[in-house]
C-alpha cells in the first residue's frame, strides 16, 4: 500500500524536475516525519504512525507539503522563506506553478 508521504514525495520530486535544473532533488534535505497524533482511549491512529505531511529545505526556502487528510479537501502546499508564506494554497497544479513561479521570481530566473 503506498502511504500518503509517499505520494507527496513523489509529487516533490516531480516539482523539482521541472524547475529546470534550478534546484536538484540532491539538494532537497528531509526533515524527520512527525508522530501522527494520539487517538483518545489510546486507540491507533488509523492513518499510522506519522503526519500525512512532508517539510524540506532547500536554499533559502522550505517546502511543506500536506495530504486531504491533514488539511481537507485537497491537501495543502507552503513555500516558506524566513517562516513567512511566500505562496500556498489547494495541492493543484495551478498551487504548484504559483510556487514553480516564486522561486523563480526570488532567484531572478526570467521565465
Amino acid at each position: 500500500m503506498i502511504r500518503a508521504r509517499q505520494r507527496l514525495l513523489g509529487q516533490a520530486r516531480e516539482f523539482f524536475d521541472s524547475l529546470g535544473g534550478l534546484y536538484s532533488w540532491d539538494e532537497v534535505t528531509h526533515h524527520e516525519a512527525e508522530d501522527a497524533p494520539n487517538m483518545p482511549n489510546g486507540k491507533r491512529n488509523p492513518l499510522g504512525k506519522f503526519r500525512e505531511k512532508v517539510v524540506m529545505s532547500f536554499g533559502e526556502f522550505q517546502l511543506e507539503l500536506m495530504s486531504p487528510e491533514e488539511e481537507p479537501p485537497l491537501g495543502r502546499i507552503n513555500l516558506y522563506v524566513d517562516n513567512e508564506v511566500q505562496a500556498g494554497g489547494p495541492l493543484d497544479s495551478q498551487v504548484w506553478a504559483r510556487v514553480r513561479e516564486t522561486i523563480k521570481e526570488r532567484c531572478h530566473v526570467s521565465g
